[in-house]
């Protein structure tokens, strides 16, 4: 049975790559959108309101940490054509990033003065999430083999069954720290059996540390790493200053309301990830007539979608989600909008990140974010004492524009660089 499900995820024509490519990460992406949503969903109807705003900040703190786990690795790993590292290196550089990961963890959770309830919810969430970092070193080797269909339907697989025990348990038991916990344990036990075997399909070598390929590796995710975590903070900024300045009951509006803003985000992935080798071989390769074309094609399509999520949003997103969690969100309405609108210039921050890394630019990015997020701290607070929820969504929409300004500058930059550099080569 393992050896038919090995063979039947592998062997495949290259015709039938990119379109089982294109279903599958549809469905993961779609499923990963929806996945908080539905959490959130079952938690509002058999747990309680206030511990949906809990989840709210369990799951800022959560995606805070993924950003350590993950490391910046996966666009540098999957842009990796030429093989400059192999799989021990991003191996060497994730369990790193994954011990970091879990002390960052450890403080968001026992030092923040949460009670014990909240404390469980924060930590156990943590810890699910945390699996995506492991899982996601052996999908950015697929990956780089172009095969990130392989990644896709095994993420797939691992997100439905750990949705299905966690509503299972949930429904029955009315208790959350209970399913996150059972949840948790298969998702890790689901991670390990899809992988084990497969990886030595893609990875002949034994692992060994070679310290100078490491350090040149991680001066190469450090940058995007930091980046990815400054990012992540500055999309949670709204909820860490409602926990603070405010309580659970605010912070479950917020949550339910930038629920859209999420999935515009997760969508994203549908849009960019499979083109990553392509712009590193076009950028690469001095095609870059073909790779700027690229890239306007990806924003004209995040444009388009965002307006489609705005409009949607305007005519039936707020009453449906009124209706899903069961409470009034008109009031919301300018707030919601505002959010959405928000959320497809973030999506398109989040793009330019790759198209910076596929230029080796990291540098440029940790500039960007770390100038945003001084302009977030700065205006946060005053913003949200003085607007309430209408403050978080235009400190969220005033902060995903600045991003993308400096980002857009910073692509033209690294490209006047490298043409300068190949004329002298």
């Amino acid at each position: 049975m393992k050896d038919k499900i090995l063979e039947w995820l592998i062997n495949i024509d290259d015709g039938h790559i990119i379109r089982r490519t294109t279903i599958w990460n549809l469905v993961t992406s779609t499923m990963n959108a929806a996945y908080s949503a539905i959490l959130m969903f079952l938690i509002g109807h058999f747990v309680g309101m206030d511990d949906v705003g809990t989840f709210s900040i369990a799951s800022a703190y959560a995606y805070q940490c993924l950003a350590i786990g993950a490391f910046g690795a996966r666009n540098v790993h999957a842009s990796d054509v030429i093989n400059e590292f192999t799989f021990s290196d991003y191996l060497s550089i994730r369990l790193l990033s994954g011990s970091i990961m879990y002390l960052l963890l450890a403080y968001y959770t026992f030092l923040q003065g949460y009670d014990i309830n909240k404390i469980a919810i924060i930590l156990l969430f943590g810890l699910f999430k945390s699996i995506e970092a492991i899982e996601d070193l052996f999908h950015g080797e697929y990956h780089r083999h172009n095969r990130l269909d392989i990644g896709s339907i095994l993420q797939a697989m691992r997100f439905f069954m750990t949705l299905c025990s966690f509503s299972i348990i949930l429904i029955l038991t009315g208790n959350l720290i209970v399913s996150l916990f059972v949840s948790t344990f298969l998702s890790a036990i689901i991670c390990y059996l899809q992988n084990k075997d497969l990886i030595r399909k893609f990875v002949k070598d034994k692992f060994k540390v070679e310290y100078n390929k490491l350090k040149k590796l991680f001066f190469i995710c450090f940058p995007v790493c930091i980046s990815n975590f400054i990012s992540t903070y500055i999309v949670n900024l709204p909820k860490y200053k409602i926990d603070e300045l405010y309580g659970d009951e605010m912070q479950s509006i917020y949550g339910i309301l930038f629920l859209p803003v999420v999935t515009i985000n997760m969508l994203s992935v549908v849009i960019y990830r499979p083109i990553i080798n392509q712009l590193s071989r076009d950028y690469y390769s001095c095609d870059y007539k073909k790779f700027f074309e690229q890239i306007i094609k990806q924003m004209m399509i995040i444009a388009i979608l965002t307006v489609i999520v705005v409009a949607g949003g305007y005519i039936i997103g707020l009453k449906l989600l009124g209706i899903i969690y069961g409470i009034s969100l008109e009031m919301h309405m300018s707030s919601f909008i505002v959010m959405l609108i928000g959320g497809g210039i973030n999506t398109l921050a989040s793009f330019l990140t790759v198209v910076l890394t596929v230029q080796r630019a990291q540098n440029k990015l940790l500039i960007g974010y770390f100038m945003t997020a001084i302009i977030g701290l700065i205006a946060s607070k005053e913003l949200i004492l003085e607007f309430g929820l209408m403050g978080t969504a235009l400190l969220y929409l005033g902060l995903s524009l600045s991003m993308v300004v400096m980002f857009i500058i910073f692509v033209c930059l690294s490209y006047k660089q490298k043409v300068r550099i190949d004329q002298y080569e």
